[in-house]
Formats: structure tokens, sequence, C-alpha cells
């Protein structure tokens, strides 16, 4: 079985909490989005431009533009505010329980795969303990498990952050399609831009996992045999040994 699928598999076994990070993550989008629309006719209530000619207006700007048309003088510029201010709150609000979802998630799928990982070591043979340092294996155990938490995790938001820019990409064809032309042309080169760091990033974590990899077995094994370093005197041959992984040299 694939990494990915690994990993999708484990995902799939905590259905609920993923559905409301999704969702929780494009309310928080969508709220800001509201209040960002509505500024605009705020705003411009708020200069005086009460008879403002928008009948060449894209429909969904003259639909937004009409919820206030009901209401007269400060009483329309007071809803404006009060709406304004209320979709800031719930983006803040979904934001906060977002966050809230995403940490225990998070804890579910450590716990998770900590179990697995635990319940897989007993089951081995005595043939990979043997091919296999203890170091490594702790350091699988102890941060590994953490990285693919954090990659479900990643994943998840990837997910949610394409939903959004498809809805928010329905909204500008409606406006305009040139703008979304050209906001596509923009997309594309964040795209390509964040590619490149995405790769350098690969590139570097796999560097920091061996490193942290050799670290933890060097330490490991100075620990296990700290009586022999002590009867022979090679604390300092060792310290140097070790040294070599904090600061990156091999």
């Amino acid at each position: 079985m694939s990494p990915n699928r690994l990993l999708l598999s484990y995902a799939l076994r905590h259905p609920t909490w993923i559905v409301l990070t999704v969702l929780l993550g494009f309310s928080s989008a969508m709220f800001n989005s509201v209040g960002t629309t509505i500024i605009v006719p705020l705003v411009l209530e708020f200069l005086g431009q009460k008879k403002l000619e928008l009948s060449k207006a894209p429909p969904i700007i003259q639909k937004t533009m009409g919820l206030f048309e009901g209401f007269e003088g400060g009483d329309r510029l007071l809803i404006m505010v009060l709406v304004v201010l209320l979709a800031i709150v719930l983006k803040n609000v979904a934001n906060y329980v977002n966050i809230l979802v995403s940490t225990h998630l998070s804890k579910k799928l450590i716990n998770t795969f900590r179990k697995e990982g635990i319940k897989l070591l007993l089951d081995v043979d005595l043939d990979f303990y043997a091919k296999t340092k203890i170091g490594d294996i702790i350091n699988r155990i102890s941060q590994e498990i953490g990285r693919g938490a954090n990659a479900i995790k990643l994943a998840i938001q990837l997910f949610t952050t394409v939903i959004t820019i498809f809805v928010f990409v329905f909204l500008l064809i409606s406006i305009s399609w040139q703008l979304t032309i050209a906001t596509s042309i923009l997309l594309l080169g964040v795209f390509v831009i964040n590619q490149f760091f995405v790769k350098r990033s690969k590139e570097f974590g796999k560097v920091l996992s061996e490193k942290s990899r050799g670290y933890s077995g060097a330490l490991l094994e100075i620990l296990t045999g700290i009586r022999l370093i002590k009867s022979v005197s090679s604390e300092q041959d060792e310290y140097q040994r070790i040294e070599k992984f904090i600061d990156g040299g091999k």
C-alpha cells in the first residue's frame, strides 16, 4: 500500500471530524467574503452616495446592494454596520471552533498512529529488530507519527481551499469573466511559486528526517552504553560524534 493510501485509510476512520473541519474552514471564508462585499455599500452610504447607479452592475452586486434598499437614513447605515460586525464575529467564531476541531482531530490521529505502531512492533519477528536500530524505531514512533498527522491536516486544508476557490471562481464569473481571467492568471503564478517552495520544503524535510534519525540513534547508543563509555573514558569521542549530527555534519 502506498503512503498516501495508508494515510487516507487512517483519515477515513474519523469522517465526522474531517467533515466538521472542512465545513468550518469553508464557513470562515464565506463569512469573510460576505463582510467584505457589504463593506462596499457601507462605505458608499457613509460617503453619502445614496443614489449610486447600479443598472450596469453585475446581478450579484445589484442583489447585494438591494438588500438595504428597504431602509432609510440612519437605519440603513446602522443595519449595514451590524451586518458587517456580525460577519466578522461569525468568521472569528468559525476560525476558533475550527482550531479546536482540527486540534482534536490531530490528537485522535496521533493516538491512532501510536496504537497501530505499537501493535505492529509487537507483531513483527526478531529479525526486524536485528536489522533496525532501536534509535530509528523510536524516531519513527515519536516524530514520524506527528508528521503523518500533519500531512493529513494539510490535505484537509488543501481540500477546503480548493472548494473555496471553486466557489469564489463561480462568483467572479457571475460578476465579470474578464476579472476571472485576470485573477486566474495571478493564482496560476502563485501556484507555480508555491509548488517551488513545496518541492524545496520536501527536500529539506527529508534531510531533516535523516539527521533526526541519526541523532536519535546516536543519543540512544550513548545512553544505553554509558557504563562502557565511562569505563573506557571515551566521553569526548562520543560527544564529538553526536556533535556532528547537531551541527549538521555527516
